[in-house]
């Protein structure tokens, strides 16, 4: 089983069948260490990375995430792969790449306007944030260059 471990240092004396992954979050830049077992895919690190965040209260408003890569060494990991077909031990350092969905961060509208041609009101949250709110307004058979 995968759990996070609150222990500054790798595992010491028989444990050599774990290794301590250290994930980087590559937007937050915030660590986090989880203890597996060296026969373990790393989707299954994946997979339990996903599901606390998506379930986290603090995260709802920040957006559920979505394809999730894991990098080592700047080099993209194969999720099938494990720690030990890659020779891990001890403690690995892996960089967490996803994107953030978020539902609100783009809508569209219909509007009507006073020429009375049917217009499409375009709102961009920049970053999901509410704050920051771009608004175009473009015909139906324009092209995204146009804004």
């Amino acid at each position: 089983q995968i759990s996070p471990t609150n222990h500054p240092q790798p595992a010491q004396g028989g444990d050599q069948g774990r290794v301590v992954i250290i994930t980087r979050d590559a937007q937050t830049h915030c660590t986090r260490r989880w203890t597996i077992k060296r026969a373990d895919p790393f989707q299954k690190l994946v997979t339990v990375f996903i599901n606390q965040h998506n379930q986290s209260k603090n995260n709802l408003n920040r957006g559920t995430i979505q394809n999730v890569t894991l990098h080592h060494n700047h080099k993209q990991l194969n999720l099938n792969d494990t720690p030990f077909t890659l020779n891990m031990r001890g403690q690995a350092t892996l960089d967490i790449h996803y994107q953030l969905h978020t539902p609100s961060s783009s809508r569209h509208f219909i509007s009507q306007h006073n020429n009375n041609t049917n217009k499409i009101m375009l709102k961009l949250r920049i970053n999901g944030s509410d704050k920051n709110i771009q608004e175009y307004h473009i015909q139906p058979n324009d092209t995204f260059d146009k804004l």
